[in-house]
């Protein structure tokens, strides 16, 4: 197993149009139980001008998860050794990404960085990869649960995806705070349009200036991976 990365950032290269993005599924199989939200998802990437790498476990499912963890995990590392991918994105989040943590070839990464993204318990894999290897990953949109959105929200959510990954960094960085948000439950399989919105608003929970090293995601995952090798 590798140990930890000291002092050493690695960076994936920006993505370009025409590039292959690959998508896996480490948690939920979002692509069985959403095929339809799943279909709207790709046809919007690659729309945009990239080209899609299904994972192998596309369509499979094992109830509440898509196999298990040493399969989810080989999924996972076929993309990271594959040249040809510049970018590794999950369909979904879940509740048992952390299982394949032990699996991942970490040394594969270093060799080949790329970006990895997601959101939900795949900051558990962020985590993981950023600790054992320095690579700086992202949490971010998923394939199906973001990217199979109606517009507007799908239209915001690709020009942060954009500005991120593909064009020039800008620095000093000014995060632009989304101008709408959505708390509404629509079934997807029966939704045909854009859910309901509100205006969005900062909210700062505190005062002052901070300067340092971002490193977040979801809340209830890193209670779960705390102190784990």
């Amino acid at each position: 197993m590798l140990g930890k990365v000291e002092n050493k950032t690695l960076k994936a290269e920006k993505l370009k149009l025409g590039d292959k993005i690959a998508f896996f599924s480490p948690s939920s199989p979002a692509t069985v139980f959403a095929p339809k939200r799943f279909e709207r998802a790709k046809k919007f990437i690659e729309n945009k001008g990239f080209t899609l790498i299904p994972g192998k476990l596309t369509n499979k499912s094992d109830y509440y998860r898509s196999a298990n963890a040493l399969a989810r995990a080989e999924e996972l590392n076929e993309l990271i050794r594959n040249p040809e991918v510049k970018a590794i994105i999950s369909t979904i989040g879940g509740y048992n990404a952390n299982a394949i943590l032990p699996f991942i070839d970490y040394s594969a990464l270093i060799k080949n960085p790329k970006i990895i993204m997601g959101y939900s318990d795949v900051t558990a894999l962020l985590l993981g990869i950023y600790e054992k290897t320095g690579l700086v990953t992202f949490y971010g949109p998923a394939l199906v649960a973001s990217f199979g959105e109606f517009p507007p929200l799908v239209d915001e959510t690709f020009n942060s995806f954009d500005e991120i990954l593909c064009q020039p960094p800008k620095l000093p960085y000014h995060y632009k705070m989304p101008t709408r948000w959505t708390d509404s439950f629509i079934d997807w399989e029966s939704q045909t349009k854009a859910k309901a919105l509100n205006l969005n608003n900062w909210y700062f929970l505190g005062k002052g200036k901070y300067r340092g090293r971002l490193i977040g995601g979801n809340l209830n995952t890193l209670s779960g991976i705390w102190g784990s090798p």
